[in-house]
């Protein structure tokens, strides 16, 4: 069998270069945006956290029902669960 030996013409060495300057271009941007995404979501945390903490100190006991509450619920419906895959 034959080997074909292609020849690359400059306006395929233009075309891959101008291929790769895009790509580059468009990673680029994907990092900007990333970076933006990752402190909005660092802005996100520090105020839940603040939030938490401000309802920790001013409102203890609705905090407590709150999670107790959730408890139950989380309890009840993983019990149901249970009971379904059991039968």
């Amino acid at each position: 069998m034959a080997h074909m030996v292609e020849q690359v013409t400059p306006q395929d060495q233009a075309s891959a270069l101008d291929r790769t300057g895009r790509l580059q271009r468009a990673g680029a941007s994907f990092g900007v945006a990333a970076g933006k995404t990752v402190a909005k979501v660092h802005e996100a945390a520090a105020l839940v956290a603040e939030r938490a903490e401000k309802v920790k100190e001013e409102k203890p006991i609705q905090l407590l029902a709150v999670l107790a509450g959730l408890s139950a619920v989380a309890g009840f419906a993983i019990r149901l669960w249970r009971v379904s895959r059991n039968a």
